[in-house]
């Protein structure tokens, strides 16, 4: 399963589009060549046997592709709602670190514009490993010290609404932080995949069947259709990889945020 997972997700799109277009097209021809042998004993009632089934493997290929499509969306809308929220939370936490005194109230904003700086360089750093884990492990060490100033300050003063108010901020972000780490690693299953593209070769196949029965290739049509299937599942692929490809998690909640913390603090 874990394999499977890993091959479709680091398989490039182009690569993947090629690989699924061949699949499918030699599907479709080996259904036809398959028809042509078999055509001269096959009468009207098994043809419209054929069809039926033909237009069944369809259908179960158009419940899959918009069952896996709405799964694969759904993640990548809940992707920009976390970003969206972890934002806001860093936001929170910044105004109620300017209500802090000296020398807490500097480092903690000083420390939540380098952890937006640092979440820019992880959303950039695409399909960069090494870039990737430094800022990951730098994110890590920003919150360790966040909290650590924190707890400080709350210390020196137990009894502070503001300190309590803020320490909660803090952890919003952290929670943020983890539940978009778990959401980026939370893709549609290899196996499900797997099954998509078996179950499309199968209908390819049985429309090529098809075509062989009533003696064309009807190749335009057959081009057509394998061109939409791979065009969707490709969306999908994309879907999955919210770092790189054509759909990403947009970083504008997150440059908002740093535009206004380019405010000085009064």
């Amino acid at each position: 399963m874990m394999f499977l997972d890993l091959t479709f997700f680091w398989l490039n799109l182009g690569v993947a589009g090629a690989m699924l277009m061949a699949v499918v097209l030699l599907a479709a021809e080996a259904g036809f060549r398959l028809a042509q042998r078999a055509s001269g004993g096959i009468d009207d009632q098994n043809r419209s046997q054929v069809a039926a089934i033909k237009g069944a493997s369809i259908a179960v290929v158009g419940l899959l592709l918009g069952f896996t499509f709405s799964m694969s969306a759904s993640r990548f809308e809940s992707r920009k709602l976390i970003v969206v929220n972890e934002a806001n939370a860093i936001g929170t936490a910044y105004l109620r670190a300017r209500l802090l005194q000296e020398p807490q109230r500097q480092e903690l904003e000083a420390c939540l514009r380098r952890y937006v700086d640092v979440w820019l360089e992880l959303c950039a750093a695409g399909a960069d490993v090494n870039t990737g884990e430094a800022a990951t492990k730098e994110l890590g060490q920003l919150q360790e010290r966040l909290w650590t100033v924190a707890a400080e300050a709350a210390r020196q003063n137990p009894n502070a609404v503001t300190l309590s108010l803020l320490l909660q901020s803090l952890n919003d972000i952290f929670d943020r932080q983890s539940e978009l780490m778990a959401a980026v690693a939370n893709r549609v299953p290899g196996v499900v995949l797997l099954l998509l593209t078996v179950t499309i070769s199968i209908a390819l196949g049985m429309v090529g069947y098809g075509c062989g029965l009533a003696g064309r290739r009807n190749f335009g049509a057959v081009l057509t259709l394998s061109v939409l299937i791979v065009a969707i599942i490709l969306t999908i692929l994309d879907f999955d990889r919210p770092r790189r490809g054509l759909v990403q998690i947009s970083p504008a909640p997150m440059l908002v945020l740093r535009q206004g913390m380019n405010t000085p603090s009064r």
